[in-house]
């Protein structure tokens, strides 16, 4: 009888170098890191973004598909309302842009200028951005494909148009719509407005010496976009959301700010001690998490009525705020998070976002929408997987020959974990 040789195999493989390989590969590959410490679970945190972005995008993709085949009259079913919606990981996102920019100037011990602040974000955001930018415009303008079914992709503004205002981050402003080249860059287009304005926000937010102060400021602020947004709701399509742009979502930024400034040495963050208690809040938040982004996809991320759109953010907050504190305090839930394929994803998550619809749309019409399946757990049990792979090995690609040879000037990688009381470097 032939035994299965397990532990032998397990040890040529580590004798090999491959299991050694494939363990130091997350480290080689990471985010470099300059004089500032690294913390690998904000990297977590942007992996549980993406990756409820790249879930929900996916099966969308997925319910066009079974759509089409409803037209046909094949009842494939469709599995989509079991998918929270993507607008729950922009939330997430939002929350960290605020946290690690508030830290570049909260931490800077020397004077800091407004011209050294721009000139960063410019080169580590905008190559990669208008380089999938142009990607985008020249396969659609050489093929002239329109989806099926495709949303925006399948808008009326000229090609030519939509890129000119993509470029300069005011589609959303311009047109009233998201970009007609990536759909999903209406986000970027806000985290620049929000990039605009910082500087002078936190000029202002440091004169307040108390932080009590500053948490109050932050807090009315916060409750006014709220107030606003909802009477805006009140009168308007939801495209709206999209025209309004910073203000909509001001508050996650602002709760980010507040996060990192509680998190000084001798703050109330700070003095957090770990423990299976913030594992709890990170269970409980990641359910109400789950829970949300439903919630938001049954309404299509567009609750009516006055009270729910003021009641919306408001959850949403809490929950990403739960989240934070799990993933830096929890036992569990930091391990996890920190782990360094985890870390990677969170780490290529610009690159992931950058490429991954036109990924999402290009396999799904190319490739799986010849397959002919009829069956719902089949069509998403293959869909999603696939979508994955094609989307992590762009993005990694992408990552490695763009974005990573731009982060703070290819530093030396040099990664440790160095507790709760140093925020991440602030890298988007």
């Amino acid at each position: 009888m032939v035994g299965f040789p397990q532990e032998s195999a397990v040890s040529d493989l580590k004798s090999s170098g491959l299991f050694h390989t494939l363990a130091r590969l997350p480290h080689e590959l990471g985010r470099p890191v300059g004089r500032v410490a690294y913390i690998p679970q904000i990297d977590g945190l942007r992996f549980l973004a993406i990756f409820v972005v790249f879930v929900w995008h996916s099966s969308l993709r997925a319910s066009r598909y079974a759509d089409r085949l409803q037209k046909q009259g094949i009842d494939s079913g469709t599995l989509y309302r079991w998918f929270p919606h993507g607008e729950i990981g922009v939330d997430l996102f939002f929350f960290i842009s605020g946290l690690v920019i508030a830290q570049s100037f909260l931490y800077r011990k020397s004077k800091w200028s407004f011209r050294d602040f721009y000139t960063k974000r410019f080169m580590r955001i905008y190559p990669p951005y208008i380089l999938s930018l142009l990607g985008c415009f020249a396969v659609l303008g050489l093929t002239h494909h329109v989806p099926e079914g495709g949303g925006s992709f399948a808008s009326n503004i000229p090609l030519l148009h939509s890129f000119a205002a993509s470029a300069v981050y005011v589609h959303s402003l311009w047109f009233n719509a998201p970009s007609r080249l990536n759909p999903p860059m209406w986000s970027l287009e806000i985290e620049i407005q929000f990039y605009l304005i910082v500087p002078f926000l936190m000029l202002a937010y440091l004169r307040l010496k108390r932080q009590a102060a500053r948490m109050a400021v932050l807090a009315a602020v916060s409750a006014a976009a709220i107030l606003v947004v909802a009477s805006f709701h009140l009168h308007g399509p939801m495209d709206h959301r999209f025209r309004i742009g910073l203000l909509a979502y001001a508050p996650y930024f602002l709760a980010g700010i507040a996060t990192a400034d509680l998190s000084k040495p001798g703050c109330l963050l700070n003095r957090i001690k770990p423990g299976a208690a913030y594992d709890a809040v990170m269970v409980v938040a990641l359910v109400a998490f789950t829970g949300f982004g439903l919630w938001l996809c049954g309404n299509d991320a567009h609750p009516q009525g006055f009270w729910l759109n003021v009641i919306s953010p408001l959850a949403g907050l809490v929950i990403v705020s739960m989240i934070y504190l799990g993933a830096l305090y929890g036992h569990v839930s930091r391990a996890v998070l920190g782990l360094p394929w985890i870390a990677l994803i969170g780490t290529m998550c610009y690159s992931i976002y950058l490429t991954h619809i036109a990924v999402v749309q290009g396999v799904s019409d190319i490739v799986l929408s010849r397959l002919h399946l009829e069956n719902r757990w089949l069509i998403w049990g293959i869909w999603l997987p696939s979508l994955a792979v094609a989307v992590f090995g762009v993005g990694l690609v992408f990552y490695l020959l763009v974005e990573r040879p731009l982060m703070n000037g290819g530093a030396k990688v040099a990664r440790h974990d160095a507790g709760k009381t140093v925020l991440p470097h602030a890298a988007a």
